[in-house]
């Protein structure tokens, strides 16, 4: 069995996924195609579609719970721009 290597976006999106409250056998499912194939537009789009149904968080964890959200959009953004840069060099 051949080891994946993880991009640096790869390995970041898994930690923010740990520490956002999705449901566990998701994040689970989630996280071992990430590791197995990686991550792709289909993963993407079904954990955005996800996002909006986080349960909300306690008034002083709330601003936690945001900046992770964030960070999840972000890493995603940053991910298709790798994957497009290295499709880039290849034309």
């Amino acid at each position: 069995m051949t080891v994946r290597h993880l991009s640096a976006e790869e390995n970041k999106l898994l930690t923010v996924l740990e520490r956002l409250p999705f449901p566990e056998e998701e994040k689970k499912n989630w996280m071992e195609t990430i590791h197995n194939s990686g991550l792709n537009e289909e993963l993407i789009k079904e954990i955005r579609a996800k996002i909006p149904g986080l349960p909300k968080s306690e008034p002083d964890k709330e601003l936690l719970r945001a900046r992770h959200i964030r960070d999840l959009n972000e890493l995603m953004r940053r991910w298709r721009l790798s994957l497009n840069l290295r499709h880039a060099g290849k034309r």
